[in-house]
C-alpha cells in the first residue's frame, strides 16, 4: 500500500513540501520565553534578529507574542496583539511569511499584518 502525498505547503509563490522542507526562525517578543536569547522585548531588536534570519535563509519568521506551555502569566489578547502587530507591520515586506502565533486554542480574530492608521 502506498501512503498519501501530502499536501504542499506554499507561501508567497514559494512550494515548501517534503522535497524542499521550510526553515522556520522563531522570534519571541516575550519576556518569559523559556529560552533567553530568544526573547526580543523592543520591537527594534526583535526586527533585526528576524532580518537576520532571513538573510541566514530561512524561510519563515514566526513572531511569537505568548509563551508557549503552560507556565507563565495569563496574557490577553490586546496585549499579544501589541507585542505581535509593530513586527509584523515592519516586517511585511522583507519576510516570506509572517505568522502571529497564538497557543490558546480558541479562535482568534485576524491580525492584520497592516498598520490601519497608514
Amino acid at each position: 500500500m502506498t501512503q498519501p502525498t501530502p499536501a504542499p505547503l506554499i507561501l508567497r509563490g514559494q512550494r515548501f513540501d517534503a522535497a524542499r522542507p521550510a526553515v522556520m526562525g522563531i522570534v519571541n517578543r516575550t519576556p518569559d520565553s523559556f529560552y533567553a536569547p530568544a526573547r526580543h522585548g523592543d520591537v527594534g531588536s526583535a526586527v533585526a534578529r528576524a532580518t537576520a534570519m532571513l538573510a541566514e535563509g530561512v524561510d519563515i519568521v514566526d513572531i511569537g507574542g505568548v509563551r508557549a506551555g503552560q507556565e507563565g502569566d495569563w496574557v490577553d489578547e490586546a496585549t499579544e496583539i501589541d507585542r505581535v502587530r509593530p513586527v509584523l507591520v515592519a516586517l511585511r515586506e522583507a519576510a516570506p511569511a509572517c505568522s502571529p502565533r497564538s497557543t490558546r486554542g480558541a479562535p482568534r480574530s485576524p491580525m492584520p499584518a497592516r498598520d490601519s492608521s497608514t
